[in-house]
């Protein structure tokens, strides 16, 4: 036996094999021994000295009694002391083995401690991850929103700004009419008289009138320049926004598919980081396990080791009774 425990400490600490503390591989218990009971004592009466009755011949079958019995507790003695060093040897190899037993289950809670520990810090460092990536999700998705908020204010604006625009050419065709209109009646009191003369009467009366086209004709000439500045301003301005709204709506474009790319990539690592946790947990749960089982083989075997030394007393107390018994014969 002492050679399967040599080869089993050869094997790997983290497997405790079930059949290490099998009684069929024990020789005495294989045998069927069973601790010897005392004999029965024999009723011999040893004649006193003092009396009369006493004969040779009784104290002739007292002593052959006497030899026999004492024969027979020899035998006994003999058969105790070859029991108890059976049961010496089995103890010693049972201990030897349950050493060994312990210190494998050691080696492997040891093994099994560094590895839940080095589990629960790669569960601890994927939960710091997680929770980075979820933080980060968050602020992509602020900044999503963010984008969103602005292109809407950029839309707002853009059609503020057309409404202005299609508004101020209206006022512009406008005034672009009654320039015309102006530029005609100029036209036609400017040309050439066809008639005699008028009175001077007549004559002042136009030149009154004439001026006072002239004077409309060059504020409507100054209301077109003003007209025309302002829609050239809000054309510019419109170009502008336009422009501003385009490159604001090609970054925002832009930025949000880079959201997205980065939010899905952050689902797929957390996803990832999920696969990765349950492998470990499952490892962990594996291992536990494993340290309960080495655990509870301990235990049996530290019951059994503590029956064979109770069994082995009772036979030490069987065999002194025995060699007092033949001592005192």
């Amino acid at each position: 036996m002492p050679s399967s425990v040599g080869s089993e400490d050869s094997d790997s600490a983290a497997r405790l094999p079930r059949g290490d503390v099998s009684s069929a591989e024990c020789r005495v218990c294989a045998l069927g021994s069973r601790p010897p009971s005392t004999p029965v004592m024999p009723d011999i009466q040893l004649p006193s000295i003092d009396d009369p009755r006493a004969t040779v011949a009784s104290v002739l079958i007292d002593a052959t009694g006497l030899e026999h019995q004492v024969s027979r507790l020899r035998a006994h003695n003999e058969l105790t002391a070859a029991y108890n060093a059976g049961l010496a040897a089995h103890a010693s190899t049972l201990h030897d083995r349950n050493r060994a037993l312990l210190r494998r289950a050691r080696e492997g809670f040891a093994l099994g401690a560094a590895t839940v520990n080095g589990l629960h810090e790669r569960l601890e460092n994927i939960q710091l991850e997680n929770t980075y990536l979820e933080d980060e999700v968050e602020r992509l998705r602020a900044r999503a929103a963010q984008a969103d908020s602005l292109e809407t204010r950029y839309r707002v604006l853009e059609q503020s700004s057309l409404e202005h625009a299609y508004g101020l050419q209206d006022e512009l065709a406008a005034a672009q009419a009654r320039v015309s209109m102006l530029e005609v009646r100029v036209a036609l009191l400017t040309a050439p008289p066809t008639a005699p003369a008028t009175p001077s009467t007549a004559s002042s009366g136009d030149r009154a009138r004439l001026d006072r086209v002239k004077a409309e004709l060059v504020a409507a000439q100054a209301d077109l320049v003003s007209t025309r500045a302002t829609l050239s301003a809000v054309n510019s301005h419109l170009s502008t926004v336009t422009a501003e709204r385009d490159q604001a709506s090609g970054a925002s474009t832009g930025e949000r598919h880079d959201l997205q790319d980065q939010l899905a990539r952050s689902q797929h690592e957390t996803g990832s980081a999920r696969q990765l946790i349950a492998p470990l947990e499952s490892d962990d749960r594996r291992v536990n396990t494993l340290l309960v089982a080495h655990a509870e083989e301990h235990q049996r075997d530290l019951a059994g080791i503590r029956d064979l030394e109770t069994s082995w007393s009772s036979s030490e107390a069987v065999r002194m009774a025995a060699q007092a018994d033949v001592t005192h014969a």
